[in-house]
């Protein structure tokens, strides 16, 4: 028998506008102990995105570590598989791997490309015999699935990507799979795991999901990923959510509310039970509560005075983002809202204009009502390129492709500032 427990994208030290997220996060890792030694879990997966950017603030690694400390000294939980997600950094990740490793804590933030059998964890029950396997995929950057050759296209480079990833879980598999064979006497004596960030063709995203990486990486079949595999445990997507696929593929999602977009929606983690007869687990969903509640309040000038009109202030704390119905910008907006708020247990985090702000920017001029500050940096520029008429299929990838590369340069860059730091 083998109980796991998956979660992913804590993204510790998140702040939202100007409010951090300590608070929530204390309060979950707290509840997520106690979890562990209720449900008697044998091992927790965190899929990814356990900070939120390369370069954590001292008390969101004192949040990491001190979670670290206790999973070990107080909770039944005998070992822990933690993979690198997009926001973090993997040298960072593996600066104490080896010490943890000594408490069973496995950590793996980048692949191991030139010996890949070092990222698979085997599991064992409590008195020492292996009763599973993971094999701990972290989050593939496009430089370490393909070599770039001179004069290929965009096509070309996403096609290469791709066929790099599936090539990684085919060979996770088969050396896991090779692996068991040799411990139980048959390759699927042992329930087989693989961890994964990324975004699966099909999956739901919400305002709070960034781009992945260069590529697109939301073009990966999860067909092509999860074969041979007993259970695919996913980071990056919040929303909790299954994946079609061969097996039982999974997101797991945050933890907290990570936008406005969030708010509302279902939190979980993602319960694992393998017993001696099954090759697929039982999955059980269990709710995070909520410690921060939060809300969109859209609507115009009467609807936001009603809402206010009808609290009393003696509620508990209410994080909102107001969504004005005006096509009028006008000055004191903040100060109006402000007085409204005031005394009403409200914390207004953010007041936008609901308008056509995007096609008046860009001269567009069409319908469409997004607000340009909920699109992500990849989105606005997308919406830029369709208003230039002159440009053809190619000509677009290729712009497209120099701006990925662009993007992910920075990237590099930050995590290498990381790394020297």
């Amino acid at each position: 028998m083998l109980r796991v427990l998956h979660t992913s994208d804590w993204h510790l030290g998140h702040n939202l506008f100007h409010q951090d997220r300590r608070y929530e996060h204390s309060q979950f890792l707290d509840w997520l102990l106690a979890l562990l030694t209720t449900h008697q879990i044998d091992a927790l997966i965190i899929a990814g995105d356990i900070f939120d950017t390369v370069a954590p603030s001292n008390y969101a690694l004192t949040l990491y570590y001190d979670f670290l400390r206790r999973l070990v000294s107080d909770t039944s939980c005998r070992q822990a598989v933690i993979i690198g997600g997009n926001h973090d950094s993997a040298a960072s990740l593996h600066a104490p791997r080896e010490l943890l490793k000594v408490f069973n804590v496995h950590v793996v933030g980048s692949p191991d490309l030139e010996q890949p059998a070092n990222d698979l964890i085997l599991l064992h029950d409590p008195d020492g015999n292996p009763c599973g396997m993971v094999a701990a995929v972290p989050f593939l950057r496009e430089r370490d699935m393909r070599r770039a050759h001179a004069g290929e296209s965009y096509a070309d480079k996403n096609r290469a990507y791709l066929q790099g990833v599936a090539a990684h879980y085919a060979q996770a598999c088969s050396l896991a799979r090779e692996r068991i064979a040799q411990l139980s006497g048959r390759a699927d004596g042992l329930p087989l795991i693989a961890t994964g960030h990324l975004f699966a063709a099909g999956g739901e995203v919400s305002d709070g999901e960034r781009e992945v990486s260069v590529g697109t990486l939301g073009g990966i079949s999860a067909f092509s990923i999860a074969a041979g595999f007993d259970y695919l445990a996913l980071g990056h997507l919040h929303k909790p959510q299954t994946v079609a696929g061969p097996d039982p593929i999974r997101y797991s999602g945050s933890p907290i509310p990570l936008s406005f977009s969030e708010a509302g929606s279902k939190k979980t983690v993602t319960l694992l039970h393998f017993d001696d007869r099954m090759k697929s687990p039982d999955i059980t969903e269990i709710p995070v509560p909520l410690w921060q509640p939060m809300k969109i309040l859209r609507g115009d000038w009467p609807v936001i005075e009603t809402f206010f009109a009808g609290r009393d202030g003696t509620e508990d704390l209410l994080w909102l983002e107001i969504q004005l119905e005006t096509d009028i910008l006008g000055a004191g907006v903040q100060e109006r809202v402000a007085e409204l708020a005031a005394g009403k247990a409200c914390d207004v985090l953010a007041t936008r204009n609901y308008q056509r702000l995007l096609p008046r920017l860009m001269d567009g001029g069409d319908e469409s009502t997004e607000l340009l500050s909920v699109l992500t940096p990849q989105e606005v520029f997308a919406r830029r390129l369709d208003l230039v008429e002159e440009l053809t299929g190619e000509e677009r990838e290729a712009v497209v492709a120099r701006y990925r590369q662009v993007v992910d340069a920075a990237t590099v860059a930050m995590e290498g500032a990381v790394d020297e730091d």
